[in-house]
């Protein structure tokens, strides 16, 4: 086992030298363009490669986030885009998007891929896929336990790399559209609004709380476990973090990592002020130790406040003439900002104008403390002069590597220093100066000789050891060992910036994707009016579906049909010559793996049409039982969750499946971009890159997949599915769903998406099949809408007026 390495984040140049200062092994950074923090202050070409130079003189290693969706148009720009930072030494890249993902496996040789959080991977069959479609590091959704890590770890040996301090996301990553649907800003496209930092009134609750709002992870206490699972990297979140935000936590993480790797089995326990520094940096209420050893949970949640809580510092003892009176808990100091909490949610800010020691007497004059009353607490949420001291002592501070060197001065021979690293791979460098003469009056002495070879000064390095050879009566002049100790460390410095650096020219053209893995099926075999499908939530609305006659094909929601149920609507279906899709739940950990694993063999038994897949490890695992399902001829769909926002992802899809399938459309794509990549033009002479395609039509959007359950989180676990009703501040209603068999959540948006009335947009484009998904609808809503579409679609009717609330989601404005 190796020791794991801390992982900082950087979102900024200074942010990078702050985690390199403060003892991190690596960095992550985005650069200008396709990263998941769009609004961080985000490095030019020019300063990115200078950051990638820089962490490698100090053996460091620097990944970049190229970890967002890429539309078709944007695709040619990515090779170009990369090629500075390949070439200066990458060390890494993270991807969340499968086309972008065989683009640089093809094109840049060598460089280590990292599946990204965002790709949602969840257990065992997603990792080998990745592992065998090339990825040598996977960064697994944050909801896994140390469990699910471990055995990962172990059947795979893969790196793994885990987040282990900083902001939690509500949802499974790569699976939000909450951001984008309500306010045209895509966590997919790395602008998140982070809408679970807002309130929301729950039904049967008056008061509006922050339901979907986490606190922050910090796992210190779980180094040794963490490390025990096999865990190589550990990642701290927080790109949008300030520099000293970045030091604090890296330090920390740094000095207890230090100690359990060197202490084996040795009592663990974290430090007072360790823990102070911590939470002093950055906490909403506290720390959760997330997924790692719970499923989910209320105190995971932080759903009075969703902002920085900062520390406890005492409470309020008396108020008199404008001023509080307490006794702080905590070293006060001259400028620190406290903020007190009043009943009604209002925050007062108060700063303090002395020091004071912790339990003596202390007093503050403050604004707007009418609400305020004796036992309210006192937290402070800024500390400048913690941010004084990392400055003086971090910031100002020059980051040095220890080297060796010998100097040697021998009469009538050329000056002579040789240079060795200590750490790390060892680099030699030696530089020589001009000849040794005789002295004719005083000789050189050794200690004259290594006081200016040790005035290291503003370079990078200082020396750990230093052997000096100095002949009998030599002289040599002191400015002369200066340059000597001058060039041989420019040199030091140059060859180890440079040592990654890949010698490779820039192709003319970048290699495209291979044909043999796009489809060969002609257009003329799909049929020239869509089907009309239906996917539902809930068994109860099957049977009125399967009686339908404008109905060709139903997808089954398989968590929640029992066997029994599942074949008896199975039946009904072959009466009544339906397509019978079976839907494959949300959440595929590894316990959903083997569950299906213990069924499928019914499931191919019951000769369903088609499976609709929804995550990568649904995708790795039926990649997994091929041969069965293409022996009977199953459509394989893949649902809009797996995005296909390029072309090149559509023939990723396709190689890693190993053979035909449906592409859902995404729903974050407008018009022209759903055009551009339905374009038989445009698809060469390899034909289609899916064999078919759909649209979904009409229906309620998942706008989160999460662990977390505002029904257990808010009153108690119902271990029932069904729907709660929440409402945002502008009064807009979402519906969250409980999925009880597999023990997830999901959030639908209140307003249903409706795209009737654009079939003429398509009429020379259609799909396959449109798609009908209902949640909530009534018998008769779902006779309406059915009707409504099949005349629009099939019938070529003119188009009724829908009536009621709907969106056209993205279709029209798309997202940046």
């Amino acid at each position: 086992m190796n020791k794991p390495e801390i992982l900082a984040p950087a979102g900024s140049m200074e942010a990078m030298e702050a985690a390199v200062k403060a003892g991190a092994d690596a960095v992550y950074m985005g650069g200008t363009m396709f990263g998941a923090r769009a609004y961080a202050n985000n490095p030019g070409q020019e300063e990115l490669v200078e950051a990638i130079r820089y962490v490698h003189l100090y053996d460091r290693k620097l990944y970049l986030t190229l970890n967002t969706l890429v539309k078709e148009e944007e695709m040619s720009l990515v090779g170009d885009y990369l090629f500075p930072y390949y070439e200066a030494g990458l060390d890494g890249i993270i991807i969340q998007d499968p086309g972008v993902f065989s683009f640089i496996q093809r094109n840049f040789p060598g460089l280590p891929l990292h599946a990204s959080t965002q790709m949602n991977i969840t257990g065992l069959a997603a990792a080998k896929l990745l592992k065998e479609a090339g990825a040598s590091r996977i960064v697994p959704a944050r909801e896994l336990s140390l469990d699910e890590i471990r055995t990962i770890k172990e059947e795979t040996c893969l790196e793994i790399e885990t987040f282990v301090h900083g902001a939690l996301c509500y949802c499974y990553s790569g699976r939000c559209l909450m951001s984008s649907m309500i306010g045209g800003r895509s966590g997919n496209r790395g602008r998140c609004a982070q809408p679970c930092r807002l309130p929301y009134e729950i039904e049967g609750k008056k008061k509006p709380s922050y339901l979907l709002s986490p606190k922050d992870l910090c796992t210190i206490s779980l180094l040794p476990e963490l490390i025990e699972a096999g865990i190589d990297s550990f990642k701290i979140e927080g790109r949008m973090k300030n520099p000293e935000y970045v030091a604090v936590i890296v330090s920390v993480y740094r000095k207890y990592m230090d100690y359990v790797w060197d202490h084996p089995g040795k009592p663990y326990q974290v430090e007072e002020d360790d823990w102070n520094l911590l939470l002093e940096a950055y906490n909403r209420g506290g720390f959760t130790t997330g997924y790692y050893d719970r499923h989910n949970g209320p105190d995971m949640m932080s759903m009075d406040r969703p902002n920085h809580q900062g520390i406890f510092a005492g409470k309020i003892e008396k108020i008199k003439d404008g001023e509080i009176y307490f006794h702080p808990k905590i070293r006060v100091h001259k400028g620190d900002v406290f903020e007190v909490l009043t009943r009604t949610g209002e925050e007062v800010v108060l700063t303090s104008n002395s020091d004071c020691l912790p339990g003596r007497n202390f007093k503050i004059k403050g604004r707007k403390i009418k609400s305020l009353c004796p036992g309210m607490s006192i937290l402070r949420t800024a500390n400048p002069w913690q941010k004084q001291q990392l400055k003086e002592n971090l910031f100002d501070s020059i980051c040095k590597k220890k080297v060796g060197g010998k100097a040697i001065f021998a009469a009538g021979e050329p000056a002579r220093l040789t240079l060795w690293t200590l750490e790390g791979k060892e680099t030699v460098i030696e530089v020589t100066g001009d000849p040794v003469v005789k002295a004719s009056e005083r000789p050189v002495t050794e200690e004259q000789v290594k006081k200016p070879l040790m005035q290291t000064g503003n370079s990078p390095f200082v020396f750990a050891d230093l052997q000096i050879e100095v002949g009998q009566d030599v002289f040599y002049p002191m400015g002369g060992i200066k340059k000597l100790r001058r060039e041989a460390f420019l040199q030091m410095q140059k060859k180890l910036e440079e040592r990654a650096v890949r010698n490779q020219e820039k192709p003319e053209a970048w290699v495209g994707s291979d044909p043999l893995f796009c489809s060969s099926k002609e257009k003329e075999d799909e049929p020239e009016l869509p089907k009309l499908r239906v996917s539902v939530e809930d068994k109860t609305k099957l049977e009125f579906l399967l009686n339908h006659p404008k109905v060709d094909g139903i997808y089954f929601p398989l968590e929640e049909l029992s066997s029994e149920e599942r074949r008896r609507w199975r039946i009904l279906g072959f009466e009544q010559k339906k397509q019978i899709f079976y839907a494959f739940p949300r959440v595929f950990r590894n316990k959903e793996q083997i569950y299906y694993d213990k069924i499928f063999e019914e499931l191919l038994q019951e000769k369903p049409d088609g499976f609709l897949i929804r995550n990568m490890d649904e995708l790795g695992w039926i990649r997994s039982k091929r041969d069965r399902w293409i022996d009977q001829k199953i459509e394989i769909v893949l649902d809009h969750s797996l995005y296909a926002y390029n072309r090149e992802a559509l023939v990723t899809y396709r190689k890693w499946l190993g053979g035909d399938y449906t592409v859902v459309w995404p729903l974050e794509l407008n018009k022209k971009e759903l055009f551009r990549l339905n374009d038989d033009e445009k698809k060469g002479d390899s034909g289609l890159c899916a064999s078919s395609s759909e649209w979904i039509v009409y229906g309620r959007i998942p706008l989160m997949v999460s662990a977390q359950c505002p029904a257990k989180n808010t009153t108690q676990c119902v271990q029932k599915p069904g729907y709660m009703k929440m409402t945002d501040r502008l009064h807009k209603n979402f519906y969250g769903r409980r999925h009880c068999r597999h023990c997830y959540n999901t959030i639908w948006n209140g307003t249903p998406l409706s795209m009737q009335g654009l079939s003429k947009d398509w009429k020379e484009k259609r799909p396959s099949s449109v798609r009908i998904h209902f949640t909530m609808e009534s018998e008769e809503e779902m006779r309406r809408m059915i009707d409504l579409f099949n005349e629009e679609w099939k019938e070529g009717k003119p188009v009724s007026q829908m009536g009621g609330e709907y969106t056209r989601g993205h279709y029209n404005r798309g997202v940046e």
